[in-house]
């Protein structure tokens, strides 16, 4: 993951420490897929001499907490009594820091 990236995630995780409803809610999932669709782009043009390397494992393992993250995310969303405290947003944040390493 190149630092833009984990500058962005680290903008993810301040405002999902401050959401107010479930449209900064969606407007943050909306950011980490993005975030995601970046790296699995990069992901996909490895070149294949570089495809084992411990950058691509780490590569691959960001967007597995990504995808993590918003699948905890989408569940907040869905839910039918929006919990800015729900519990799911701090597993979310949690993926999203292992993430960003």
């Amino acid at each position: 993951m190149n630092k833009a990236r984990r500058k962005e995630l680290s903008d993810v995780i301040r405002g999902l420490n401050t959401i107010q409803d479930k449209d900064d809610l969606y407007s943050w999932i909306n950011t980490l897929d993005s975030i995601k669709d970046d790296e699995q782009d990069y992901y996909d043009n490895i070149p294949e001499n570089l495809q084992y390397s411990q950058r691509a494992e780490d590569s691959e393992q960001a967007i597995e907490h990504m995808e993590d993250a918003l699948s905890l995310l989408n569940e907040v969303y869905d839910e039918d009594e929006f919990d800015k405290s729900s519990e799911l947003i701090q597993e979310a944040i949690d993926k999203i820091e292992e993430a960003r390493w």
